[in-house]
């Protein structure tokens, strides 16, 4: 398959450095706040598509974005199902826990991530660790594909909030998993799932700086206008608008 995107990764008005980052395939990019949404055209089959989000609170959050990004880049080749998911996941959790026994001061580093891995079929592969999410765009409508990985998203399950109370929740932020440094060497919990797509479907992969700013509805109606990158610049503006409390970085991919 060829996918076109457009994406983007900021600051956002409130944080002093962006802790978020992307990978398309090779292209990686994390550490910077970007002026406006870029666009790739990406040919061939076997790709991998990531965003990162360093945990709030550690000092280091940059550098664990960083560190599960190439960890991404240098194993995409080897993604092809859940069982080679988890390895991947367990090899980035590796990285951190490496960091850390090199320096103490590391310890609780962490990010959590969101992608999608698309292979020559009629299907992909979309996963998360964290409350990072992937969005599926298709037919005109604009459905979650992930589940979050925090104490809401048990709540919302439930059924003792609804998706829009989840955003403005006082603990959004509690996670029930993520990528940690912390030396214990346990497997990170993620979530994956297969997802049919035609051409033309859209996928948005984002970090929660995208999605708790603006309500389902919202988002499904920017993702589906125009051009991906009409929809990119749009939802850039959006984000910002709504007061960009925190870093907020997404791609948007077409399937071709």
């Amino acid at each position: 398959m060829k996918i076109k995107a457009s994406f983007f990764t900021s600051t956002g008005k409130v944080r002093w450095r962006n802790e978020d980052g992307l990978l398309l395939d090779r292209q990686l990019v994390a550490g910077t706040s970007m002026g406006s949404p870029a666009f790739s055209e990406i040919p061939g089959n076997g790709h991998i598509i990531v965003v990162a989000d360093g945990l709030g609170g550690h000092a280091d959050g940059e550098l664990a974005t960083k560190a599960v990004l190439e960890t991404f880049m240098w194993s995409g080749d080897r993604l092809v199902d859940a069982r080679s998911l988890a390895d991947v996941l367990g090899d980035c959790k590796k990285a951190l826990d490496a960091m850390v026994e090199k320096g103490r001061g590391f310890l609780g580093l962490g990010a959590t991530v969101a992608g999608i891995v698309i292979g020559n079929g009629s299907e992909i592969t979309a996963f998360n660790c964290g409350d990072c999410r992937v969005y599926h765009f298709a037919n005109g409508y604009l459905k979650r594909v992930t589940k979050d990985h925090s104490l809401v998203q048990q709540l919302l399950d439930r059924g003792d909030i609804t998706e829009d109370e989840l955003r403005f929740h006082p603990r959004k932020n509690i996670l029930t998993s993520g990528l940690v440094g912390d030396l214990n060497r346990r497997a990170p919990k993620f979530f994956s799932c297969k997802v049919p797509v035609s051409r033309w479907d859209r996928f948005l992969i984002c970090s929660d700086g995208v999605w708790e700013s603006m309500s389902a509805r919202e988002l499904g109606g920017i993702i589906g206008e125009g051009a991906i990158q009409d929809a990119a610049n749009a939802l850039a503006q959006k984000v910002m608008k709504n007061g960009a409390s925190d870093n907020y970085t997404f791609i948007i991919a077409e399937i071709q």
